[in-house]
């Protein structure tokens, strides 16, 4: 059976452990980068269907890492998170290619449901 395949991109290592026990219980194959750089590499090599990608990052920030992803691997879809949001960074992301932006603390369910309707919205709902 086919798992789909999360990345993380958190600077936060505690946060990276809070999402991957969730996700992997609930049959998804992660991996784990704790910055834009990182990502870059997991993201060649793990091949992800979905990323979740924190905003605020030292160095790169998710939303300048967004459209990047976006042109190098448009079929990617990119669920934004954050602990703090503006309505102007919100739409900031979603214009650059992000499928959708989640606030933190994560409502886990709520993260699920849009992890689904990514999956879908690429055409690779869950096996």
């Amino acid at each position: 059976m086919h798992k789909p395949r999360i990345l993380l991109v958190d600077d936060e290592p505690a946060i990276r452990l809070l999402f991957r026990t969730f996700l992997e219980k609930n049959g998804f194959e992660v991996e784990e980068a704790e910055d834009g750089e990182t990502a870059f590499v997991k993201i060649h090599k793990f091949d992800p269907e979905v990323i979740l990608l924190d905003i605020l990052m030292p160095e790169r920030t998710g939303n300048e890492l967004v459209a990047e992803i976006k042109e190098w691997k448009p079929h990617v879809e990119i669920i934004m998170v954050t602990a703090v949001v503006s309505e102007e960074m919100k739409t900031e992301c979603l214009s650059k290619g992000a499928f959708d932006v989640l606030n933190k603390p994560v409502d886990f369910d709520a993260m699920k449901e849009t992890i689904l309707a990514a999956l879908e919205r690429r055409g690779g709902g869950q096996s």
